[in-house]
């Protein structure tokens, strides 16, 4: 995708961001209703696991930029199928250029390759999970958050019928998913902790933008959202 590629790279370079930093590795905890369970690890990397005997270790050693980037392929082909393309884009935009600073460069090669696991000195899967969810997903975590409300809104018969017009009832849909994605820059990280502590215990991958809406406080929200909006642009 050198379209995509290049959006990126001229991304990062007007963040003007550092390079890499932490260390800590891969495994999610899962919520109790098992039909919300995803996959949201990364599937494994086609690139090769050796690298050419004739080059020295320096010359092996990948670029952080060219890793992120990577990374950035990946997760925009695998993660979140129902979001539509922007966000997903948005989404694996920001938390690849996170991941930079966020992640070391071996846990980096790790997501980015799907390599490197038995390399990483300090491996726990629980940490790193609590690390990839916490530092690199949730920053970002508000385009999916804003375009899933979003979606779910347009998609309402219930919501629908108190509207005269289509663009009042799509205005108060961006109303809706708006303010949740504020909600969650504001408030998410407290919620995503208290939904991984709750689920610590289990084994199983899962997104963390489903924790954080089965959680009780985000539902209060949006129910206390919903009503706000509707209340603005409702019957128009």
């Amino acid at each position: 995708m050198p379209h995509k590629a290049f959006l990126f790279l001229t991304f990062i370079f007007i963040l003007g961001l550092a390079l890499p930093a932490a260390a800590q590795l891969l495994e999610r905890p899962a919520p109790d209703n098992s039909s919300d369970i995803l996959d949201f690890s990364l599937p494994p990397s086609s690139a090769p696991s050796q690298r050419p005997d004739t080059k020295t270790e320096n010359e092996n050693k990948p670029d952080v930029l060219t890793l992120a980037l990577e990374y950035y392929e990946r997760c925009d082909t695998s993660l979140y199928p129902g979001a539509s393309s922007a966000a997903r884009n948005d989404f694996c935009m920001c938390s690849a250029d996170v991941a930079r600073t966020a992640l070391s460069e071996k846990e980096l090669t790790l997501l980015a390759r799907g390599e490197g696991a038995a390399d990483i000195r300090y491996f726990d899967p629980e940490e790193f999970n609590e690390k990839l969810d916490t530092q690199v997903n949730l920053p970002c975590l508000h385009y999916i958050i804003r375009d899933t409300e979003s979606i779910s809104c347009l998609k309402s018969p219930k919501i629908q019928h108190f509207f005269i017009t289509q663009n009042a009832y799509e205005d108060m849909c961006r109303c809706l998913s708006s303010k949740m994605g504020d909600y969650i820059s504001a408030y998410g990280l407290d919620i995503l902790k208290a939904a991984q502590l709750r689920y610590k215990h289990r084994k199983n991958s899962t997104d963390p933008a489903i924790l954080i809406r089965q959680w009780p406080d985000y539902k209060n929200e949006l129910g206390k959202t919903t009503e706000e909006c509707l209340n603005r642009y409702g019957h128009k």
